[in-house]
């Protein structure tokens, strides 16, 4: 019953924290913490048949450093509160020693948000908001060039859009593992250590393509709430003469529904990315194609702990069947990499398609599924 009461409060604090663009901050930092604890129960799930490894909750629970990682992140009292005041008990410290060590608590998780969140966002800032600056000058000069009738300089706007988009369908394919792998290390030079995780997206063509997929539709769902208010009109009677009182109530009754969405759709897509990120990182270790030493301090302390850094015996496939194998995953790699990169554009035009229907000036610097989960003023045609 706890369980229940738990998870309702938290999904009610991150909807209403998706509700404006500064507290979306911390709706990041907190399931980048729930990232990393997904990318370490995948790894402890995947270690089971290692004999002696404990459950998860007993291993993460051993450790000062992981043992907030037993339940899901809080929001504003440590997970681990419990366990600082029996420690701190069991030290000798006196009564208000204690109580300093719980008041303390009280607040520790709202602040592993906020740094988990300002960091992440800064880094997914660094690789897609200039890209998506491009697209907002590249709209606003076609806008400018229909208006103006700059004929001279009409190539402008098409041009900026299209070279912006061609570098965010390749921005795509590797912001979703570097996100993952920020949330795991809790470092934001582990977001760009584009060698690893390009090796990793390159070396597991179908977790790209299940990544593609989950964005795609995805962002299909986002478009289709942006471009909602369109049909309003037709579906509800007599909207345009509502009194400003339920005109009022119904916009903001949407912009709530659209935000339940965002962080629904947020929240699946962080943990898919965290999951898969394991996975291949896990995969990579084990083929011997990742050495142990290219890790970060954080997932290698993890791993060894699972006994899951030693690589596994070497193939001793003939050369004729080793060439067919690599050949036939050179194929999958090529007929993958044919089918993601066109999901991504999907991606994108989802983007476009809602701007033309709805237009928001703030809806191209911001994707409430790359950056921050908060959805941006939609207009409602013919209500006051």
């Amino acid at each position: 019953m706890m369980r229940v009461i738990a998870f309702f409060w938290k999904t009610l604090v991150g909807i209403v924290l998706c509700l404006t663009p500064l507290t979306a901050i911390l709706v990041i930092g907190w399931i980048s913490r729930a990232m990393r604890r997904k990318t370490f129960r995948t790894w402890h799930a995947d270690s089971n048949g290692n004999p002696g490894n404990r459950a998860f909750g007993r291993l993460v629970a051993s450790s000062p450093e992981t043992r907030m990682l037993v339940h899901w992140p809080n929001w504003f009292v440590a997970e681990d509160v419990g366990a600082r005041v029996r420690d701190s008990r069991q030290a000798g410290a006196g009564f208000f020693h204690v109580a300093g060590i719980f008041l303390s608590s009280l607040g520790s998780a709202f602040w592993a948000n906020a740094k988990a969140g300002t960091l992440a966002v800064l880094s997914t800032w660094a690789v897609t908001l200039p890209l998506m600056v491009l697209w907002l000058l590249s709209w606003w000069g076609g806008w400018e060039n229909s208006f103006n009738k700059g004929y001279e300089q009409a190539w402008v706007g098409p041009v900026i859009g299209l070279g912006a988009t061609v570098f965010i369908i390749l921005a795509m394919t590797y912001v979703p593992l570097a996100q993952a792998r920020q949330a795991t290390e809790g470092t934001w030079r582990s977001f760009f250590d584009y060698r690893l995780l390009r090796s990793l997206a390159t070396g597991n063509p179908m977790a790209m393509l299940k990544i593609a997929i989950g964005f795609a539709v995805a962002g299909l769902l986002i478009a289709g709430m942006r471009v909602g208010p369109l049909a309003l009109g037709n579906l509800v009677e007599g909207i345009d003469q509502w009194p400003q009182r339920d005109v009022t109530a119904l916009k903001f009754g949407y912009h709530l529904g659209g935000t339940v969405l965002v962080f629904g759709l947020f929240v699946g897509l962080r943990l898919m990315a965290a999951k898969t990120y394991a996975r291949v990182l896990l995969n990579a270790v084990r083929t011997g194609k990742l050495r142990a030493d290219r890790l970060g301090e954080v997932e290698r302390g993890f791993l060894a702990d699972l006994h899951l850094l030693e690589p596994q015996g070497k193939d001793e496939s003939g050369a004729f069947v080793r060439a067919v194998t690599t050949s036939g995953r050179g194929i999958l790699r090529f007929s993958t990499a044919i089918v993601v990169l066109p999901l991504w554009f999907v991606f994108v035009a989802e983007i476009y398609i809602a701007q033309f229907l709805n237009h928001d000036w703030l809806a191209w610097v911001n994707h409430p599924l790359i950056q921050l989960p908060w959805m941006s003023g939609i207009r409602f045609f013919g209500i006051n």
